[in-house]
């Protein structure tokens, strides 16, 4: 694990959302790494600069690390009302899709990922979403080279993970 203990609430995942809703777009939808055209900026406007009056919380999720000895390293990326996540347990790694409206999961996918790195468990990919389709990159240390390999994961943004390639 890295150098720095992890700490913080932990609970069990929920259960899946009952009905899912329709996948919808946003003006501040951010497909990737970066943002949408890989600048790091964002198109929104209207952005609230005053902070003296706060931000209502509207939800929290203490989830994502199923163990104090996981943790994640990627960014989350949105579109519309999905918010896509990713996440550890000691085994796999996890990809969650949360309302971004009401912090209701939509679903949760996860693959086997060995994870133990002089940098620390967890995945370092940030998810990227094309159209109705979930992407990410898992990291799978290779004992021989001492290199990262990536197995690409494609998951539908109604269901579970649908597709692995070995890099």
């Amino acid at each position: 694990m890295g150098s720095e203990p992890i700490s913080g609430k932990q609970e069990i995942i929920p259960a899946k959302m009952a009905s899912i809703p329709p996948i919808t777009k946003g003006n501040a939808d951010w497909h990737n790494w970066r943002g949408t055209n890989f600048e790091g900026k964002s198109a929104s406007t209207g952005i609230k600069t005053g902070w003296s009056d706060r931000l209502e919380k509207l939800w929290i999720v203490n989830y994502l690390c199923q163990d104090k000895s996981t943790a994640s390293w990627s960014a989350p990326v949105i579109q519309g009302n999905r918010l896509i996540v990713p996440g550890r347990d000691k085994e796999n790694d996890l990809v969650f899709c949360i309302n971004a409206d009401n912090g209701e999961l939509i679903w949760t996918g996860s693959y086997k990922a060995e994870s133990e790195t002089s940098h620390g468990p967890g995945s370092r990919a940030t998810p990227f979403i094309n159209e109705d389709r979930v992407y990410t990159l898992e990291s799978n240390k290779n004992n021989d080279l001492q290199l990262m390999k990536g197995i690409l994961i494609c998951i539908d943004n109604d269901k579970q993970p649908e597709l692995m390639l070995s890099l």
